[in-house]
């Protein structure tokens, strides 16, 4: 479980030991790691991952096959959201979002495919409803995410094509309440997020765990012929014209 220490890998990595999963808790964040894995007891186990590191995916892949005898099901969570318009955005925070949230979902899916089409299981990769909207201020990551969604449907031909026992499915969540939307309603609005006047803007978010539920789904044999499928979890959020644009609609005309 990359980026398995906060946010929807968090809530992921909860929701897969309630239901009796051994997981690895993959992140760079080694102190809220740690204390997730304490917290979990036996069935977590974690380990610190840079996810743009291809090296350091060898030893996580192994780490897992270590702890749990094997390996079933990769999710990969990990991603961060730099700011900055076309015209604004450094080659610097380009590369590093790129990093992260392409490659790093990359590199995951080429060191766990050899296990996890050894076991046979599934690969969940999280994108973002960005892809289908204009995300103005975040070019490098809905390009990022955008890649994602290719990568999973070309990794679900293969193993399609190839008779291999390995789905992979993409996540679209919407605006869901994770550390990185606080950080944006900080960055973008100049609110605190625990503030009174933040609220409003909170409660229409989804929760980590809705998405989880879907992470979950997507890994169980339940979903056993659903591949390459990149589903959208917002509450209808992407597809809802706003309350403010209908009304303003209605009085012109």
């Amino acid at each position: 479980m990359s980026g398995g220490a906060s946010g929807i890998g968090e809530a992921a990595v909860r929701k897969f030991v309630g239901e009796g999963a051994k997981v690895v808790i993959a992140d760079v964040n080694t102190s809220l790691g740690e204390r997730l894995s304490a917290e979990l007891g036996a069935q977590a186990e974690f380990v610190r991952l840079d996810v743009a590191d291809p090296q350091a995916w060898s030893g996580a892949v192994d780490a897992v096959v270590a702890h749990a005898g094997g390996l079933n099901v990769l999710v990969n969570s990990a991603g961060i959201q730099i700011g900055g318009v076309i015209d604004e955005v450094t080659d610097e925070d380009w590369q590093r979002v790129m990093g992260v949230n392409l490659n790093g979902t990359f590199f995951g899916c080429r060191a766990a495919f050899p296990e996890i089409r050894r076991a046979g299981g599934a690969i969940v990769n999280i994108s973002s409803s960005g892809v289908l909207q204009g995300y103005q201020q975040y070019p490098a990551y809905s390009a990022a995410k955008a890649g994602v969604i290719a990568l999973t449907q070309s990794i679900a031909a293969y193993c399609r094509n190839g008779g291999y026992p390995v789905r992979c499915n993409a996540i679209l969540p919407g605006g869901i309440e994770t550390p990185m939307v606080h950080d944006a309603i900080r960055r973008e609005f100049g609110l605190d997020p625990t503030s009174e006047m933040a609220a409003p803007m909170l409660a229409a978010l989804g929760r980590p765990s809705q998405v989880a539920d879907t992470v979950a789904y997507l890994a169980s044999d339940e979903a056993s012929f659903v591949n390459g499928q990149s589903l959208l979890v917002d509450g209808a959020s992407t597809f809802t014209v706003p309350a403010a644009s209908l009304t303003q609609s209605v009085s012109a005309e």
